[in-house]
């Protein structure tokens, strides 16, 4: 799973490419959404259970309104990436999962570099989220806020990479 910043970065261009429905999602929780799926990552809930391997998110959640709906999109997107990235690039190129978090901490920085959006951006949407959207897979909210803190750390980890790394990156961004 490409790291938080990637998610929302993902999460921006999305919105840009689907002009359409833009007026009708909350930043709020679309942003959360994109990142609250790796809550995993400091809770007790299995990444199968937070990045629904037996489940539809929207069956799961039934959205029934602007904001959970948005969530719901986020979330789903979220899972989308993970999924390209895992099928598409990461066992298509048999990475290891060592080399595949430098490449995602590359990943943050080409980003950060090709759009220039800053975490500034996301930082109030994240932490405007619902976490009461998260009641459904039991996670409280002092666990939701501490994960919104983590998300918004405002460092990109690492500019250093190589061409492989660029060349899997841009093959990436091709399969969007």
């Amino acid at each position: 799973m490409p790291n938080a910043y990637s998610h929302l970065v993902f999460g921006k261009l999305y919105l840009k490419n689907n002009k359409k429905i833009i007026n009708d999602i909350d930043l709020d929780n679309f942003y959360f959404g994109c990142v609250i799926p790796d809550i995993n990552h400091i809770s007790n809930l299995e990444r199968r259970i937070t990045h629904f391997y037996d489940n539809n998110i929207f069956e799961f959640f039934e959205p029934k309104n602007s904001v959970e709906y948005s969530f719901c999109l986020g979330y789903d997107l979220h899972i989308k990436i993970d999924n390209l990235w895992k099928y598409g690039i990461r066992l298509k190129h048999n990475i290891s999962l060592e080399e595949n978090l430098k490449i995602y901490n590359y990943l943050d920085y080409f980003l950060k570099k090709e759009y220039n959006i800053d975490y500034s951006y996301f930082k109030n949407h994240i932490l405007k989220g619902d976490c009461d959207l998260l009641k459904k897979l039991n996670i409280n909210k002092e666990l939701c806020e501490e994960w919104k803190k983590r998300c918004i750390n405002d460092k990109i980890k690492s500019k250093n990479g190589n061409n492989i790394y660029e060349k899997l990156i841009k093959e990436f961004l091709n399969l969007l």
